[in-house]
């Protein structure tokens, strides 16, 4: 599948059962969503940045 993010500037291919990293910093404080391509419905989640202290 593939692991995109508009927001987050990152298309990365993911093999089936795989994992994958990868840098999204330093981000300003905010929701970013993310997605699989194929399993849109059911492979999302979002990274929820705060401010430090």
């Amino acid at each position: 599948d593939d692991f995109e993010s508009e927001d987050l500037h990152v298309d990365k291919d993911v093999a089936p059962h795989g994992r994958v990293g990868f840098f999204i910093g330093p981000l300003k404080p905010g929701t970013y969503p993310f997605k699989a391509e194929l399993h849109a419905a059911t492979a999302h989640g979002q990274v929820v940045v705060v401010a430090g202290q």
